[in-house]
């Protein structure tokens, strides 16, 4: 039996060398370090849903002062959110130069034509073949900020910068409606020193007469997949869609882009204290003064793109969220102001808890249950970083925190494992005895177990207890954005694997050093952890390694790094109980002797 096991054994090695061998050549990825060819969209009347030109190759427009701008009148143009897109104008649309207001972090284009953000530069993040800046709201429809009214038919007449500096920008636009009733409304943006803007909303009626506008939208921007918005290939998990923080509870309500349920133009009608869109590394954040009475819009656009080297096209989603006001009534010569703080950036939660103490969330680190632990294991992370100098150093030093933290957890593991391995010839007798009776045989094995003060279950329940902080760390290194372009050793990325070099007579197969540690440690740690496997099963157990090392050989250098890591102190941890255990057998040994 064992003869013929071994032979199956040598094949399944030799299957799940061929399929490593051949799994980079046949599902590897290729073409990741691209970005998508957008087509230049048409200028349309209406401005809401006016698309701007494709930036995606352009080269940002140069502030402009006020003092050379002088207010650009676009009679009769209409604004109608109710008219589709594609509707061509009666007139032609004047477009007006972007302006750029800037600070030390990130370079904002706004088009005072509609009123909203053309592109937001952020001058830290590169794209990952690092030759360009990541860009968020770019090319997008409506645009990020925008103001915009789907059940009023109304006619820009007169728009003017108010007033333009570095971080700072006014505009002021008037509208008529069709009972020759005015509208004024003005916008301002203010940058500080870090990603968050703040925005106000200034309406005012202009006429004898009382205006109600019936709905009042407020865009806080589009996300596409990170894959197309800065190339990074997702390897575990991508977090991309919306999110809402309700008034209510402060409950964080997520709806992905791949959701089936979600609607073309989903509505929700409760207040919410703020909304996002985000992906995997970068978040868009609106959250106003007072939070939208009457919740918000959210909207999915299907698109495709043919990735460079491939004939085979992808289907991904942007997505789109808007904070709604409905019945706005403004009384003759009144005002109303509403006031936003903007949050557009990488979803660091350092800088997203400043900006709200529920942001954090938006990130989606793990499972909702655990999800608070991971945001704790990223702060330690980070705070380790100050200390150790570099996130590869971070990660070992609090993987090796947390291995001492369930250190007395672990011990107590393996030496239920070896009491119990201890006892397994005795058991192997009473299953052949009462092999054919199993209520005696199970009456049997308790009455052992009691005798020899043993927990069937002491072996696994304090592994048990680990399962959810090991989780949550591995899902902390997948979701950190701070790994990302790190170096550390060899590791040119942490949320990249760690290749070294590719042989490309083996079907160009990556060597990733971290992902071969991990599995050999993976094999020491099985070979040297007390067991109470049948022989059999044991062997079957050390397969696991090479299982691994299949399905887990591109992950992350974060995450193999920390896996390795932690494997290597739980051999330290067996070396340990090991010597431990034969200085007391050797003591015991001795008083017998003597």
């Amino acid at each position: 039996m064992l003869k013929k096991l071994d032979a199956e054994t040598v094949v399944v090695i030799l299957l799940c060398g061929a399929l490593l061998i051949s799994w980079n050549y046949i599902f590897g990825p290729s073409g990741l370090d691209w970005m998508p060819k957008q087509q230049t969209k048409t200028t349309v009347a209406s401005t809401a849903e006016k698309q701007s030109p494709s930036l995606l190759n352009a080269t940002p427009s140069p502030s402009i002062e006020p003092k050379n701008t002088p207010p650009i009148s676009l009679a009769q143009e209409t604004l109608s959110l109710s008219k589709p897109s594609t509707e061509k104008p009666s007139l032609p649309f004047v477009d007006m130069p972007d302006v750029k207001i800037s600070n030390a972090v990130m370079d904002i284009l706004l088009n005072p034509s509609l009123g909203q953000i053309s592109s937001i530069d952020l001058k830290n993040f590169l794209t990952r073949d690092k030759k360009h800046n990541v860009f968020l709201n770019k090319d997008a429809s409506p645009g990020a900020l925008s103001v915009t009214f789907p059940r009023t038919e109304l006619v820009l007449i007169d728009t003017n910068i108010e007033s333009l500096d570095n971080k700072s920008f006014v505009l002021r636009r008037k509208f008529s409606m069709p009972d020759a009733a005015v509208i004024c409304l003005k916008q301002s943006w203010k940058l500080s020193d870090n990603y968050v803007i703040a925005y106000s909303i200034d309406c005012l009626n202009e006429s004898g007469k009382e205006i109600v506008l019936p709905e009042m939208l407020v865009c806080a921007g589009a996300m596409p997949p990170v894959k197309y918005l800065a190339g990074d290939s997702v390897l575990v998990s991508e977090s991309h869609g919306i999110d809402r923080c309700m008034a209510s509870n402060d409950a964080i309500i997520e709806t992905r882009a791949v959701d089936g349920k979600f609607e073309e133009r989903a509505t929700q009608d409760n207040p919410v204290k703020w909304i996002g869109v985000s992906n995997k590394y970068f978040s868009c954040v609106l959250k106003p003064s007072l939070p939208f009475p009457d919740g918000n819009i959210s909207k999915r656009i299907n698109k495709t793109a043919t990735p460079p080297q491939s004939e085979t096209k992808e289907d991904y989603f942007i997505v789109y969220t808007s904070g709604c006001v409905k019945n706005i009534v403004l009384p003759p010569h009144s005002a109303k102001t509403w006031s936003f703080s903007y949050y557009t950036g990488p979803k660091s939660i350092l800088l997203l808890k400043e900006f709200d103490p529920q942001a954090p969330f938006i990130m989606h680190l793990a499972w909702k249950y655990i999800d608070t632990v991971s945001q704790w294991l990223l702060y330690g992370l980070i705070f380790l970083k100050d200390i150790a100098g570099s996130y590869g150093m971070a990660i070992i030093l609090l993987t090796l925190i947390v291995k001492l933290v369930f250190w007395p957890i672990t011990h107590k593991s393996n030496q239920s494992m070896k009491k119990m391995q201890k006892i397994q010839p005795m058991i192997a007798e009473l299953r052949e005895k009462y092999k054919d009776d199993k209520q005696k045989l199970n009456t049997k094995l308790m009455e052992l177990y009691k005798k020899e003060k043993i927990n069937p279950l002491g072996g696994c329940l304090p592994i048990l207890l680990q399962i959810p902080v090991f989780i949550a760390l591995y899902w902390t290194l997948d979701g950190a954005i701070e790994l990302r372009h790190t170096h550390f050793l060899w590791a040119n990325d942490l949320t990249l694997p760690d290749t070294v070099f590719t042989i490309g007579w083996l079907f160009n197969l990556p060597i990733n050093p971290w992902a071969i540690m991990m599995a050999a440690t993976m094999f020491v740690q099985q070979k040297m952890t007390p067991t109470a496997m049948d022989p059999v099963q044991e062997k079957m157990m050390l397969m696991m390694p090479i299982i691994m090392l299949f399905f887990l050989y591109n992950l992350p250098s974060g995450l193999t790094l920390y896996w390795t890591v932690s494997q290597i102190i739980s051999i330290g941890q067996l070396v340990v109980n090991k010597y431990f255990d034969k200085a007391e057998n050797q003591q015991k040994q001795n008083l017998k002797t003597a």
